[in-house]
């Protein structure tokens, strides 16, 4: 890896951990909101998958516009687009408003998928696997310094704090992207040279050929049922600690 890549690996890889640090703020919180609102088993399901059925439906959307506008310009919509999304959550005096907010925050939930398209473009065959590492473990660090902090501040400070210390986090997250992060050099080009429309349909048919491919579904499948695996006791294990050491609401 050069000393070059290594400069444009820093803005892209502290743009990620601060919007999982943010993310992960809210995590072991979510199913005690909804039980102090008064939610019921299902209500507090279809809470806690809000966020995810959204971002199901909206990253591949952000990562084809990002095909077209650019990585950066994706990243710094998507790291705006957070920004109410959290302050919706701390505001949040109902479950319309909680259902609200991690909607929002679904939506604009894809940005993982174009910081891994941006790792893409700035490195080649040989550190590409390499480079999707330091995300996955970016992801991981963010994952484990947030929820601890999260619940700490609505403990220590009020239910609101999490939210907007969440915020605050996307705020000086836009501030160092903008700053600091740069467009690819090799998808810029890329669009000049192809023209928007020619880097969309190629994409496109690449998809297509990868639809076909038994290693691609054997990828896709060993993701979902890792992904699963991990995601299924995220909201239900705050309520389960809870109830079991009687703790308070």
């Amino acid at each position: 890896m050069s000393a070059t890549n290594k400069k444009q690996y820093i803005p892209v890889l502290l743009t990620v951990f601060l919007d999982m640090a943010a993310f992960s703020f809210l995590i072991p919180l979510i199913g005690i909101y909804g039980r102090h609102y008064g939610a019921s088993g299902i209500t507090l399901s279809l809470l806690g998958c809000t966020y995810s059925v959204f971002q199901f439906l909206c990253a591949p959307l952000w990562g084809k516009l990002s095909d077209s506008y650019g990585r950066r310009t994706i990243l710094l919509i998507t790291i705006a687009g957070s920004i109410p999304a959290f302050v919706a959550f701390a505001m949040a005096d109902g479950l319309l408003l909680l259902f609200v907010s991690r909607a929002l925050s679904g939506v604009f939930a894809g940005n993982i998928s174009v910081a891994q398209a941006y790792i893409a473009d700035i490195t080649d065959r040989s550190s590409r696997a390499a480079g999707m590492g330091l995300i996955g473990a970016v992801i991981g660090l963010g994952f484990v310094l947030g929820p601890p902090l999260g619940g700490i501040s609505a403990y220590y400070i009020s239910l609101q704090a999490p939210g907007m210390i969440a915020a605050a986090l996307c705020v000086v997250n836009l501030i160092v992207a903008i700053r600091w992060l740069d467009e690819p050099e090799a998808h810029a080009e890329r669009m000049r040279r192809t023209g928007v429309e020619s880097v969309v349909a190629g994409l496109r048919s690449n998809s297509l050929d990868r639809r076909h491919h038994q290693t691609f579904y054997a990828y896709c499948l060993l993701v979902f049922v890792s992904t699963f695996a991990f995601c299924h006791m995220e909201h239900p294990f705050s309520l389960f600690v809870q109830e079991q050491f009687s703790l308070p609401t």
